[in-house]
């Protein structure tokens, strides 16, 4: 299994009025299920949570096998379904990710 960035590590999430999402989450599951997937923090194999909090800065790490295509959810601090994002695939496979 090869790990890659789910998305940018650089990536900014924000809410509806453009400020960085501060307290909000990012859940990941395999495509096509309520599965949640195995995500990492680093390449060294850190696991995150299944509610994968976003940073003062608006930015989380997700890495993740890069052979498995994704389902992305975003909530705001509040906990609301702000969208959902299928498929994605880690960016080392050239199928894009999210920007």
């Amino acid at each position: 299994m090869g790990l890659a960035y789910v998305f940018s590590p650089l990536k900014q999430w924000q809410d509806i009025r453009g400020v960085n999402a501060v307290d909000g989450w990012l859940e990941v599951f395999l495509d096509n299920t309520d599965d949640h997937a195995v995500t990492y923090k680093d390449f060294g194999g850190t696991l995150n949570e299944e509610k994968i909090r976003i940073d003062n800065c608006g930015r989380a790490v997700v890495i993740a096998d890069a052979e498995k295509t994704y389902r992305l959810e975003f909530y705001d601090k509040s906990g609301a379904l702000r969208f959902t994002q299928y498929p994605v695939w880690p960016l080392s496979t050239g199928g894009g990710g999210v920007d």
